[in-house]
């Protein structure tokens, strides 16, 4: 691979070889952010990187195949190579020899906590059956305070055989954010960054600018139903709400008891709340859907990057969001509000005020929110950090 520097940003000359593991992948869509914001980086880096996934050849809850994609072969999606796995050992012995003749090429990791499609390919790294790879490890949110403290007893025991074995030592870390790169270092390095560290924002593609003003009263959560995810700390604030207004709900119900949970607040909400469950929402249908709502409302325990904040802004909506993400200043950019979880009411309050507000005063809103959008979502750095990462772990060996 050669590296040229232009206007001090480096350009990939020839395409080299990525091999990604990620759990679920296109035509998928259940699984979320994570899945988008690959899919994202594929489509604006893939004429630079051959990017080889592996996957399941299904959705996150729907156990069917995917119709019409053959397994266990190399299939072209989009700008990558993509393995969908059967699960059978013909399929997986055909899938080693692939990996084999692959040999020497990064593995990019899309989570630190699944066992099948990162801590295998990183235990079979360390032993040496991929050759002299280097290991990228994108912890997609996974080590934020929020998310520790689900299972927590298990991923404390999982952090502690890991630090103990020396399982990451070398690895290089994909933070999306700042805020990511702290979780990874309190959780794993005893507050310190590894010397391995980058930083390179999850990339979001431009969404079509919405027309008329929706009416403010039409609020909007998409997301999977769990617990991080915090669906019902939003029906609880919308329970102290006095202005009417409509709730629509987006997203695959991941975790049924919980659902069950919500599904009785939704029961007990005053008859001016409105909170009615769509379902999932297709990747293509995502901009335009959000487009006809007026405010984004998403308390959420905590996010790395969270993508699906990304696509409300780039799709016009202001956002009401905890303070646990890295979008804490889309209030001092007029694009929105980002409160703490301990103060529930205050979250009713401002749901109130906005929906109370004028359709002339949420359009200058509308364009407060689509100037930061512009500033925040879009820079070429964000393509150049992503370029960065893998033009590094490409031209270092362990």
């Amino acid at each position: 691979m050669e590296n040229e520097l232009k206007d001090g940003i480096s350009t990939i000359t020839t395409p080299r070889d990525v091999i990604v593991f990620m759990h679920y992948y296109l035509p998928g869509f259940e699984s979320g952010g994570p899945l988008r914001s690959l899919a994202n980086m594929v489509e604006l880096l893939g004429g630079e990187f051959n990017f080889h996934i592996v996957t399941c050849r299904h959705d996150l809850l729907d156990r069917t195949p995917y119709p019409g994609i053959p397994n266990d072969c190399w299939v072209s999606v989009g700008r990558a190579r993509v393995w969908y796995m059967s699960g059978g050992i013909v399929g997986a012995k055909a899938l080693f020899h692939e990996l084999r003749r692959l040999c020497g090429a990064p593995l990019y990791l899309n989570s630190l906590f699944d066992p099948g499609f990162s801590l295998v390919p990183l235990i079979l790294a360390r032993l040496g059956l991929f050759g002299r790879s280097n290991v990228v490890v994108a912890p997609r949110g996974e080590l934020s305070p929020g998310a520790l403290q689900l299972k927590r007893i298990k991923k404390r025991l999982f952090l502690a055989f890991a630090n103990a074995l020396s399982l990451y030592r070398n690895v290089h870390w994909h933070a999306s954010t700042k805020m990511e790169q702290a979780d990874i270092a309190n959780a794993l390095f005893g507050g310190q960054s590894p010397p391995r560290m980058n930083v390179a924002c999850d990339l979001v593609l431009p969404a079509p600018r919405r027309g008329e003003e929706p009416p403010g009263d039409e609020l909007v959560f998409l997301s999977r139903i769990s617990r991080k995810k915090n669906l019902d700390y939003a029906l609880r604030a919308l329970a102290c709400c006095r202005e009417s207004l409509s709730f629509h709900i987006y997203g695959t119900i991941e975790d049924e008891i919980y659902w069950k949970e919500c599904q009785a607040l939704i029961r007990t909400l005053p008859a001016h709340v409105r909170a009615i469950y769509q379902g999932p929402l297709a990747p293509a249908d995502v901009a335009q859907t959000l487009s006809r709502h007026g405010l984004f409302f998403f308390p959420t325990r905590g996010e790395n990057y969270g993508h699906v904040i990304a696509e409300a802004l780039a799709a016009g909506l202001p956002v009401l969001l905890s303070d646990q993400t890295p979008w804490s200043d889309v209030a001092t950019n007029g694009a929105g509000w980002a409160l703490p979880l301990d103060d529930l009411k205050e979250f009713a309050r401002i749901i109130d005020s906005f929906v109370s507000r004028s359709s002339q005063e949420r359009a200058r809103m509308a364009e407060g929110v689509r100037l930061y959008a512009e500033n925040r979502l879009y820079p070429q750095e964000h393509i150049e950090d992503s370029r960065r990462l893998f033009a590094k772990v490409l031209s270092n060996t362990r």
